[in-house]
């Protein structure tokens, strides 16, 4: 499962499941990654420590790397079925929260029910949906900054072509923001076990992002 970042402008977070066939033998696998990974992280001059995270179930860990404080993935294996792996705690919380019921899951995203819900019956091996909103925006950000910076150089023969290539590139920024959409793309497949065809749909929609007024 992909979901949005935590906070603005941060990295798609991801969650993954594996079921598991037999549970001792995937812990003693495990363990033995576990182990590996960790001396060689050490051999390397830093810590690394799985943290158990008792809200979640006694089985959850969080890894912990000195070097790395800003990725903290999660590992788990709840009631020894499955094997979890998450990008961090939040990402795993969600998603636990949405498959128990205490959180809104896609289906209750009007965006997505608009281009279409996956018909009743058969199996659905996915569903996504993206909202691709203000992303030429940002990009329009960069650029004006770059020319922004460019546009204030000191004015000399040296500098002159960079002066003038700022102003262009801050007459393109303002052109992306003129021409941004926002796109909503959904989808699913769905498997049917009688004829073992799969049937795919794929829907977009385009409108013009709201601009604030005042």
């Amino acid at each position: 499962m992909t979901l949005p970042p935590e906070t603005p402008g941060g990295c798609p977070e991801c969650v993954c499941f594996l079921r598991l066939r037999d549970e001792d033998k995937a812990e003693r696998f495990f363990g033995g990654v576990w182990k590996i990974v960790s001396g060689y992280i050490q051999s390397r001059g830093h810590g690394a420590e799985l943290v158990k995270m008792p809200e979640m179930g006694e089985r959850f860990s969080k890894l912990k790397i000195d070097a790395l404080p800003w990725m903290q993935p999660v590992f788990g294996m709840p009631e020894g079925k499955m094997f979890v792996v998450g990008t961090s705690e939040y990402a795993v919380k969600r998603v636990r929260a949405t498959i128990m019921g205490e959180s809104a899951s896609i289906m209750d995203n009007p965006r997505f029910t608009a281009l279409g819900r996956p018909p009743e019956g058969g199996k659905v091996c996915e569903v996504f949906y993206h909202d691709v909103e203000g992303e030429l925006t940002a990009a329009a950000n960069v650029l004006g900054t770059v020319g922004f910076f460019l546009s204030i150089l000191p004015k000399e023969r040296d500098t002159r072509p960079a002066i003038k290539l700022g102003g262009i590139i801050t007459k393109l920024a303002q052109f992306l923001r003129d021409v941004d959409l926002t796109v909503d793309c959904s989808g699913w497949t769905r498997y049917d076990p009688e004829s073992h065809d799969l049937l795919i749909r794929r829907m977009m929609s385009f409108r013009k992002p709201q601009t604030a007024t005042g």
